[in-house]
């Protein structure tokens, strides 16, 4: 009897979401007059000691909307409805005890319910990729345990409420494409390592803990361009017609944790990436063209050093075969040095430099004045024998 009540309250809820989804066929085993225990006969549900904890409706190309009475599900931690076609509001109160909430890529209309604070183990929520639209209220107090929250690609507009400071463990924060306006100093002191606001109309001081930020998207805004006294940090900024246009392409966050089912504190890693602009491009040409002109310079010069010595080497070797062993003439008139040498002979040593070179270094003496013949002295004709 206990375990019939217990199951009776989350079917009720179960049929009634099964009625509002149009009774799609693709959820296998739901019924609206049988089926009492959707613990074992229901399609992506999932059960703990009789409670449903878990229900993943993602991608089965569901329509219709969100009954209200979704709330009777009070022990479920995992709703992940994401990658369909369901429109209408988000009910005005969802299970209290609800930790991974997905919601992305719907046609879901409205605002976020105010009743979101009362979500207190909440630790994901995704509601990107929606209809949803105006300003938004003070929703996030309360939820200290939040840890990535994505609405981005919606139609939110107005500043962000002061409850946005309240998210003292954020981690992952993702508002791009929508139409928030004026400051973002409520974010200033969140411990986040993704941060994507890009596309939209925010304004202001950028606050200088973004710079610790490892992934921070900011193009698309009007914050307040750079003048004597501004950024009070080095924030490497490009700007173009008064935007600035900073990390325009992060990676896809949001698709990725639209399909997340099992892991809300998976992040999507990346470094900053910060873009050439005008300047830096036309300083990368130009440097590329000195490099290429110092190269070519550099080949040429070393070509005609080459030829030159090769033409050299050919001059040396045609004068060294037809003068190697030039006789001085002594009608040229040279510098000379006498000395003498064996029976009065004497040396003639030539100082011009062209003729010296022509001669071989060891020789020039043998060449000039040959050693004279030592004669032996005859034998005695005592000694000969007769």
């Amino acid at each position: 009897m206990h375990t019939t009540c217990l199951i009776k309250v989350p079917v009720v809820a179960l049929r009634d979401l099964y009625k509002t989804l149009n009774q799609p066929p693709q959820l296998k085993g739901w019924s609206l007059d049988s089926g009492d225990d959707p613990c074992e006969l229901w399609y992506r549900v999932s059960c703990l000691n009789y409670s449903v904890v878990e229900l993943d409706l993602n991608g089965l190309n569901l329509s219709g909307y969100i009954t209200p009475e979704m709330y009777n599900l009070y022990n479920l931690k995992h709703l992940d409805i994401s990658s369909n076609s369901i429109g209408g509001e988000i009910p005005y109160v969802l299970p209290p005890r609800l930790i991974h909430v997905n919601m992305a890529y719907n046609h879901l209309i409205q605002n976020i319910p105010p009743s979101l604070p009362g979500m207190k183990s909440l630790r994901y929520l995704n509601l990107s990729h929606n209809l949803l639209s105006g300003p938004i209220g003070n929703v996030f107090t309360g939820l200290q345990n939040l840890r990535e929250m994505d609405l981005s690609y919606n139609n939110f507009t107005g500043d962000l409420p002061s409850s946005f400071g309240s998210l003292t463990n954020l981690t992952g924060l993702y508002l791009q494409n929508n139409k928030f306006t004026g400051s973002v100093a409520y974010l200033a002191e969140l411990p986040l390592i993704d941060l994507n606001i890009k596309d939209n109309s925010f304004s202001g001081i950028i606050p200088s803990h973004f710079q610790s930020i490892p992934n921070l998207w900011i193009g698309g805004n009007s914050f307040r361009l750079p003048g004597d006294n501004y950024p009070p940090w080095d924030f490497p900024l490009e700007t173009q017609g008064g935007v600035i246009e900073q990390d325009i392409h992060p990676p896809s966050a949001t698709q990725s944790s639209a399909m997340e089912k099992s892991n809300p504190s998976t992040k999507v890693g990346g470094h900053r990436k910060w873009g050439f602009g005008p300047k830096g491009i036309a300083l990368v040409i130009g440097g590329g063209t000195v490099v290429v002109s110092c190269v070519i310079v550099y080949i040429l010069v070393r070509y005609s050093a080459y030829r030159f010595n090769k033409l050299r080497a050919q001059r040396l070797g045609a004068s060294s075969s037809s003068r190697s062993f030039t006789v001085i003439s002594t009608s040229k008139v040279l510098t000379t040095d006498t000395e003498p040498y064996g029976n009065g002979s004497m040396l003639t040593e030539e100082t011009e430099s062209s003729e010296e070179e022509l001669l071989p270094p060891h020789n020039n003496l043998r060449l000039m004045c040959p050693r004279p013949q030592v004669m032996s002295r005859p034998t005695s004709p005592t000694s000969l024998s007769v």
